[in-house]
């Protein structure tokens, strides 16, 4: 558009130019001067020639425009299609993005179930652990003292395999919640309850003396020399 107007100020000009070096019609002095006439005919010939340069590098000032403006269209059609292009790759994601988030929401749903075994299970445990804390409490002894170090192994053996599984199903073991609270007072309040619960004492029949019936099932193996039948 600048070039254009530059060509078209500058024919205009060169014109204006022209018309001025033509004689007025008054002036016949000048007419009759051959001298002055080749002169001015020179001039104008000089400044058709460059009319004529002027109008072609107007043509192709006008043809780099036109080139430009194709250029410009091309380039335009092909950035819509980008932006095309891009607003499609934007849904795709974004519906990935829902479809990544709703599998993730059914793999949570499917470990709960894991997740409740594992907690229920250790709990369990840590439960055995306190009973034969208790236990020992309550009567000291070598065989109580026992029984704590083997509830302590069996439950070391089972958080490690509890830790196997919840890695397997893709669980932060270190994460999952073991309600542990009052777990210690409880085994304690139920080990005296135990204790004080009366021991219930098998009482004797008639036909039957108290010493006897502690070798009952013995002599029902033993059956009587005179008959025969071998002891068993």
């Amino acid at each position: 558009m600048l070039l254009a107007r530059r060509s078209s100020f500058t024919g205009t000009f060169i014109l204006e130019r022209f018309l001025r070096l033509l004689p007025p019609l008054s002036s016949s002095a000048a007419m009759s001067s051959p001298d002055a006439a080749l002169q001015k005919i020179e001039q104008a010939r000089a400044l058709i020639e460059d009319a004529k340069a002027l109008i072609e590098e107007k043509g192709e000032a006008e043809k780099e425009i036109l080139e430009l403006k194709k250029k410009l269209a091309d380039r335009e059609r092909e950035l819509r299609s980008k932006d095309r292009e891009l607003q499609q790759k934007d849904q795709d994601l974004k519906r990935k993005d829902r479809e990544i988030a709703r599998k993730a929401e059914l793999l949570e749903k499917s470990k709960q179930p894991i997740k409740t075994f594992i907690q229920k299970e250790i709990r369990q445990s840590y439960r055995a652990v306190a009973e034969a804390k208790q236990a020992h409490a309550q009567a000291p002894s070598k065989y109580t003292a026992g029984f704590v170090e083997l509830a302590k192994g069996s439950h070391a053996e089972y958080e490690e395999l509890f830790k196997r599984l919840a890695s397997a199903a893709g669980i932060d073991y270190g994460a999952l919640e073991i309600d542990l609270e009052g777990l210690e007072s409880d085994v304690a309040v139920e080990g005296k309850a135990e204790i004080a619960r009366p021991a219930v004492i098998r009482k004797a029949t008639p036909r039957e003396p108290l010493h006897a019936s502690r070798y009952a099932d013995r002599t029902k193996k033993l059956e009587r020399r005179d008959s025969g039948t071998a002891v068993q």
